[in-house]
């Protein structure tokens, strides 16, 4: 029979090991983007100017050990637990 919606909405382990693949195998594993409206400053002070390009290195703030503990490298699927 199909699944439905409801159904669906209950495969949270399913979704947890689909979360934790895209971050350990990203897609992409950098992006490029443009600063489009407005210069920027960020928290650390670092100024953007309009037109700068900046790169997002996913692969590397998928494994980064402050913000995914130790065993930042290790799949598994329960950094995805639901709060």
């Amino acid at each position: 029979s199909d699944i439905t919606l409801e159904q669906l909405d209950q495969l949270t382990y399913l979704e947890m090991v689909i979360n934790e693949t895209l971050r350990v195998c990203p897609v992409a594993p950098m992006i490029f983007r443009r600063v489009s409206n407005e210069d920027l400053t960020l928290s650390n002070g670092l100024k953007l100017a309009v037109g700068q390009i900046v790169s997002i290195d996913i692969f590397r703030l998928h494994r980064c050990k402050e913000i995914w503990g130790p065993n930042a490298n290790d799949f598994n699927p329960d950094n995805f637990l639901p709060a």
